[in-house]
């Protein structure tokens, strides 16, 4: 059986196109890489509520693929946001200053009241595929509750580059 196509994807279109227009790498054929973290919440206050934890530098041109959270019970109620900061500390995350940091781009509230296991950035409401402008860092924030002391969370998010 012979399949014919009927319609063309972008990047398909580019990588096709007479002349080959040529495809950046973060869309096709680049390397997928994987920042991976751990945090421990303080032994004696925990985490108060709108705290941010830096947790990963992703670099320029990094598209954004999705990401996992694990973590232990944070306490009634407790959340999470993730989302980026400018590593620059310019308070922006894009490359002329016009998007600020945003601290829920790939998830907001995410419940870990208890032991939970959570994915971020995997659609598109949740910014799946999302292209950095300049290095930037992942940040969870601390939403609607103080999280409990002495609590592990691990995670990772991956990114196409190069």
């Amino acid at each position: 059986m012979t399949i014919s196509i009927d319609l063309k994807g972008v990047e398909y279109t580019l990588a096709t196109a007479v002349g080959h227009t040529p495809v950046a790498p973060n869309q096709m054929g680049g390397r997928v890489r994987m920042a991976y973290f751990t945090y421990t919440t303080p032994a004696t206050t925990g985490v108060t509520d709108g705290q941010n934890i830096g947790v990963a530098v992703i670099p320029k041109g990094a598209r954004i693929l999705g990401g996992k959270l694990e973590c232990e019970a944070m306490g009634t109620t407790a959340a999470v946001d993730i989302g980026l900061k400018g590593n620059d500390n310019t308070g922006y995350i894009d490359a002329d200053d016009s998007v600020a940091d945003d601290d829920d781009l790939f998830l907001a509230a995410g419940d870990i009241s208890s032991a939970a296991s959570l994915t971020f950035a995997d659609t598109i409401a949740r910014n799946y595929g999302y292209e950095t402008e300049k290095e930037v860092v992942l940040v969870l924030t601390a939403e609607t509750a103080n999280w409990a002391a002495e609590k592990d969370l691990y995670g990772h998010i991956e990114y196409v580059v190069d």
